[in-house]
């Protein structure tokens, strides 16, 4: 049986996800736009992303959500705890999303002051990319926004599958993100749609245990398709695909 981790598509980091987060408006564009951005964050190593909710205003554009906040548990689940273990770390997983998606809907020039959560979810080289990422959005005047409708087959509140802890190595475990990005991209200043479309984006994703948490260190891009399809439509058998 073919090992399903394997990148089909080698070197695109995840960040590529946060700085564009959406596909290019022509078929035969969108995954080059992506992956040609991919590629120019990815020479600081790896990335990162999502798609979420959060607040973001322009002169003729504005999209509301809620803030994020990390929630943490009385005791952190080892892995001796077998299932809260793995919904622990799926939770890290999507707060690590979330606050990837405020800072698209609204890029900051001192990201890790304007999102300290950047920094309780990721660590070395992941959050480097992350906020050179965004401060890069907010030095080209881009933000995100939610879509009027949600992607066909999803729900606003239903865009990411983490996948149970996959490898497990003490302090380093590796799981895997399937997302549906169908955030449209606008320029703040007009309120223009630069960017729209729909990826469903499959990522491995690693992470340690830094300070007595658990944070995202690595992730890598390993399959996209155009649209909603793949991972996010296999059954719970068959994800992460």
């Amino acid at each position: 049986m073919q090992a399903w981790w394997k990148p089909h598509i080698a070197g695109v980091g995840l960040a590529m996800a946060l700085v564009l987060g959406a596909c290019s408006s022509t078929p035969d564009d969108d995954l080059a736009v992506l992956e040609s951005t991919s590629e120019s964050v990815n020479s600081d190593e790896e990335s990162s992303t999502s798609s979420s909710s959060t607040t973001s205003s322009s002169t003729t554009t504005s999209t509301t959500a809620t803030s994020t906040t990390v929630e943490q548990p009385d005791a952190i689940p080892t892995a001796e705890d077998g299932e809260a273990f793995d919904e622990y770390i799926a939770r890290r997983v999507e707060a690590f999303f979330e606050v990837s998606s405020q800072a698209r809907f609204e890029p900051s020039a001192d990201p890790l002051s304007d999102y300290p959560e950047l920094a309780e979810l990721s660590a070395d080289s992941q959050l480097t990319a992350m906020t050179d990422a965004i401060k890069d959005w907010h030095a080209q005047g881009r933000a995100d926004r939610e879509p009027e409708e949600p992607a066909v087959g999803t729900t606003t509140d239903e865009e990411h599958r983490v996948s149970g802890v996959i490898t497990n190595e003490g302090d380093l475990v590796t799981v895997f993100d399937c997302e549906v990005m169908d955030d449209d991209t606008i320029n703040v200043e007009t309120g223009a749609v630069e960017i729209a479309g729909v990826l469903t984006i499959l990522s491995v994703m690693t992470l340690e245990k830094i300070e007595g948490d658990w944070k995202v260190t690595y992730s890598e891009v390993t399959q996209k398709i155009r649209g909603v399809d793949g991972c996010y439509l296999a059954s719970e058998a068959e994800f992460p695909y």
